[in-house]
């Protein structure tokens, strides 16, 4: 039996169930109804007028955009994705960045940490393709989770060896996880 909770299950289990019967849920529906136009939102404010939105009058009664973690703005790949207008296939790009971004990082943190190569690239292909990243791909917190090995890597490099060279990266890191 397919479970309600399964992101593969069907809309309804039987096209003669009840319309409340066993669901799945949409777990596409916040990409492709909040995140897909909070960037085109940006995009077009951006073609409009060459300033980014610090507001979004249509949200409701309006709501901060800029200060909204969602919108993620200042994130590398959804500042390019605006600057660039947000074309169609920039989404397909994203989750590729995300995808190299968490795998390199973490293959390199498993290397740091002191294993094989191929224990450090099975490492890698786990945590970028694993539950999470894999479910929440086009998702903001996919961009966060993608920086998380680099955040270890500089992190551990750090407090072995303090100095201003060291800090640099892990302070980028840390403040790119908006």
């Amino acid at each position: 039996m397919i479970s309600s909770r399964s992101v593969i299950a069907p809309r309804t289990l039987s096209p003669c169930a009840p319309a409340a019967s066993i669901t799945a849920p949409d777990i596409l529906g916040d990409a492709s109804n909040a995140y897909v136009p909070y960037l085109e939102y940006a995009a077009a404010c951006w073609r409009r007028s060459h300033e980014l939105p610090l507001w979004k009058a249509t949200a409701s009664c309006g709501a901060p955009y800029v200060g909204n973690g969602e919108s993620a703005v200042f994130f590398p790949t959804n500042l390019l994705s605006i600057l660039i207008g947000a074309p169609a296939w920039v989404h397909a790009a994203q989750a590729l960045c995300q995808l190299v971004t968490a795998a390199f990082g973490a293959y390199l943190l498993a290397r740091h940490l002191g294993m094989s190569f191929t224990a450090a690239l099975l490492t890698g292909l786990t945590w970028s393709l694993g539950g999470f990243n894999s479910a929440f791909r086009l998702y903001t917190p996919a961009n966060i989770s993608a920086l998380l090995p680099w955040l270890l890597l500089y992190g551990d490099r750090l407090v072995q060896a303090p100095s201003a060279r060291r800090l640099a990266p892990f302070a980028l890191v840390a403040g790119l996880q908006h």
